[in-house]
């Protein structure tokens, strides 16, 4: 079963995205795995009234575990099984916490050892920033490093808000030759491509 990895700098929706996704795909209650770094495994059943509250949070480094879902993704005439896995946000900077930078380290361990990697940005921040910082170097890095490694799709996040058209045209500038995919992870938009990328690459 491949393992899929969300990854990207915080408070670009993944947690939401991970519990949106799986309601997307007819999941009514998350069996999660949740490791920590100490190489513990806890394992819980949200239902995702349950996994929203306690998943998602405007606060950054909400997840500080690395989060793991099961899913069935439909494609064709059948369906092929993925692990999805949520994880600690990234920053640009050494973080002032010890924790926060312990699990942002396992991170990118995590990314090391995937097979599908989902990239995400929020492109309304991307379109309200000056061109010359509307991407990171931090994102250049991971697009370069995933995309030599894994299956790899950019996911343009937030399309819902202003300036998110401006932003996917950035994205899809900046990352010329990469699949870019434009999705709301609240207004659950987009899934049907994202599916459509990860069905191809768990084969």
């Amino acid at each position: 079963m491949p393992d899929c990895l969300i990854i990207g700098k915080t408070n670009v929706g993944k947690s939401l995205f991970l519990v949106n996704y799986a309601a997307h795909l007819g999941v009514r209650e998350l069996a999660l795995e949740r490791r920590y770094r100490d190489g513990r495994i806890e394992y819980l059943k949200l239902t995702l009234t349950e996994a929203r509250r306690k998943l998602v949070d405007e606060v950054p480094h909400c997840t500080r575990y690395l989060d793991t879902i099961n899913l069935l993704i439909p494609g064709g005439k059948g369906k092929r099984k993925i692990a999805l896995t949520d994880s600690c946000g990234l920053t640009d900077d050494i973080h002032g916490e010890e924790d926060v930078r312990r699990a942002m380290a396992s991170t990118l361990a995590r990314l090391r050892a995937v097979e599908v990697v989902l990239h995400m940005l929020s492109a309304p921040m991307v379109g309200e920033a000056p061109p010359s910082q509307a991407v990171s170097e931090l994102d250049r890095q991971i697009a370069r490093f995933a995309s030599l490694r894994s299956h790899y799709a950019l996911l343009a996040n937030k399309m819902d808000l202003d300036h998110a058209k401006q932003g996917l045209a950035r994205l899809q500038k900046e990352f010329a030759g990469h699949r870019v995919i434009p999705i709301s992870a609240l207004e659950r938009q987009g899934f049907r491509e994202v599916s459509a990328f990860v069905f191809h690459a768990a084969r």
